[in-house]
């Protein structure tokens, strides 16, 4: 499997890189070059990172939108997931739920793909100033917080997916496992 990872300019592309090139080819491309080198590498997968520090601000790394028409499933990982929330009509926002930051009891629907086989509650890291206030029209949650009724979404008919959490993050209990089920287990074919 071929993933490209997508760098906001401000993470750590190389943690989740790390984490998954037991199980894939890992590319990873800068956001203002994301559509062209998704053209040229042809990923089965795409992961939005995070590295986002302001996503309402107006010179805040942007994406070209015509990346989630290219029938890849995609993953949004943070402020990866805000640009989602963002793109398909959400709203993220700072004022509605409180800053989240270290290991967090997080709910999981472990009928979704996303999630298979594994435990809920479970702890994932945390570290988001920004909050999905409304998950886009046909995603559906699948993963909240005491503090983010928003955890993780998904929309299967697109195959797209987006955590708020960090799963490549140290106190992400089932992380590898969350990265290696989108990679292995969500379909590429609608």
């Amino acid at each position: 499997m071929k993933v490209l990872i997508v760098d906001f300019g401000d993470s750590r592309p190389e943690k989740i890189k790390n984490i998954i090139s037991d199980f894939s080819t890992v590319y990873i491309t800068m956001y203002d070059n994301a559509y062209d080198s998704t053209l040229e590498i042809n990923p089965d997968r795409i992961i939005l990172g995070d590295g986002i520090r302001d996503i309402k601000a107006l010179d805040a790394p942007k994406i070209d939108n015509r990346i989630f028409k290219l029938n890849i499933p995609i993953l949004g990982i943070c402020s990866g997931m805000e640009t989602m929330v963002i793109a398909f009509g959400g709203v993220v926002g700072n004022k509605k739920y409180p800053f989240e930051k270290g290991q967090i009891k997080t709910n999981i629907d472990n009928s979704s793909n996303l999630f298979k086989n594994l435990k809920s509650p479970q702890f994932t890291h945390m570290i988001h100033g920004y909050s999905v206030e409304k998950a886009p029209k046909d995603f559906n949650i699948i993963a909240s917080t005491k503090d983010s009724p928003i955890a993780a979404f998904e929309n299967t008919n697109l195959n797209m997916y987006g955590v708020i959490f960090h799963p490549e993050g140290r106190y992400s209990q089932y992380g590898k496992d969350i990265l290696k089920n989108f990679i292995l287990n969500i379909n590429k074919e609608l």
